[in-house]
């Protein structure tokens, strides 16, 4: 499969480039581009399938953020941070999801300057509607591979995504060191 870039063929930028800056290790661009490809076809194939139900990707994460908090309840802040979102946007998504019936918000039973969005029967009802229908989707890509090829796929991905959160530029100490420790559990979720 080729890629298009700016009017001509992918492969052939990359030679020029290749040409160019020979320092440059062209193949890894490559596998960059098809790693992103392959990522908004997914996405793209996710949000279509979504889009049909009344939804978005956005939404969707939402609502299973939600529906897997204990008691089925979650902070807005919480929300933003499981979601890697701006309170902001954050906020809005609650909204969303608030008008289409998916949570309540409530007054936090401690803190009353605090609100906590609770799982409704309708929110219920759509993570069992779509939960399966949305993992077959997922799992799509996957079944060129053989059992062991996506166990190595998965080390493989995780490997990557542990050396790119350790050499990420300009990122608290703390942080990185929190999201190296915990990329099981980030690579899981994603």
């Amino acid at each position: 499969m080729s890629f298009r870039f700016a009017g001509f063929q992918f492969e052939e930028s990359l030679d020029r480039l290749n040409v160019d800056f020979p320092e440059i290790n062209t193949e890894i661009i490559l596998y960059d581009r098809l790693i992103r490809a392959l990522n908004i076809e997914k996405r793209n194939n996710l949000n279509q399938f979504l889009n049909k139900q009344g939804m978005n990707e956005s939404q969707w994460y939402a609502l299973l953020a939600v529906y897997f908090s204990e008691g089925q309840e979650i902070l807005p802040s919480e929300l933003s941070e499981a979601l890697n979102l701006t309170r902001t946007s954050a906020t809005r998504l609650s909204d969303e999801m608030v008008k289409m019936g998916w949570v309540n918000r409530f007054t936090h039973p401690i803190d009353r300057r605090k609100i906590t969005l609770k799982l409704t029967q309708k929110g219920v009802d759509m993570v069992h509607k779509l939960i399966v229908p949305v993992n077959r989707l997922r799992q799509n890509a996957w079944l060129v591979l053989t059992e062991e090829e996506q166990k190595q796929m998965y080390t493989f991905l995780q490997k990557m995504f542990t050396q790119t959160v350790k050499s990420t530029i300009g990122l608290e100490p703390a942080l990185r060191e929190f999201l190296v420790l915990n990329v099981d559990n980030m690579v899981a979720n994603n």
